[in-house]
């Protein structure tokens, strides 16, 4: 980048350009408008946010929902609630283990949910639920398969590099052509 455009560019898309790993943020936009930063690190909007952790609370209440349906018909009492609370729990436990492997200084494991979830966005809410649901549910399956080989293979840097890849590969295969 030139000193010139270095100097000239937007306050809010201003990005640390001391990390390449993973997608570009400067420059990125929904509808013409510029991804707004907070010092080196993406201010998402509202409704990106709302589907990311709408996501999250969808499958973390996935066990309870299943509990439900298998077990409706006997009635549920107190012990019966037991099971699919520990499934919320296991589940909280694997976004956990996920973030912790994932995350890095550059782009922390929500970051880059965000940040696929705002790929994902097309400007409309019903489109972009049946768009973004999938593309997280991949992203967390494939994060924690990358945490996991990273266990085995001993390397703490291999699933944050993997993660860094896949969150630059629903960038570069966007539904929002911004």
């Amino acid at each position: 980048m030139s000193t010139y455009a270095r100097e000239n560019r937007p306050k809010e898309a201003a990005t640390d350009e001391r990390h390449h790993e993973g997608p570009s943020l400067a420059g990125s936009a929904a509808s013409g408008r510029l991804l707004a930063m907070t010092g080196t690190r993406p201010l998402f909007p509202p409704h990106v946010q709302f589907f990311t952790w709408l996501f999250v609370i969808c499958l973390s209440l996935t066990p309870v929902g299943v509990w439900y349906k298998l077990v409706h018909p006997a009635g549920f009492s107190v012990r019966t609630w037991v099971v699919p609370l520990l499934g919320v729990g296991l589940v909280q436990l694997v976004f956990l283990y996920v973030q912790s492997r994932c995350s890095s200084e550059s782009l922390t494991y929500w970051e880059g949910m965000h940040f696929v979830s705002y790929s994902m966005y097309g400007g409309t809410s019903y489109v972009a639920f049946f768009l973004i649901t999938p593309a997280l549910s991949v992203l967390l399956l494939l994060s924690v398969g990358f945490a996991i080989y990273g266990d085995i293979r001993r390397d703490r840097g291999l699933p944050r590099r993997h993660f860094h890849r896949a969150v630059h590969f629903f960038y570069r295969n966007r539904f929002n052509q911004y």
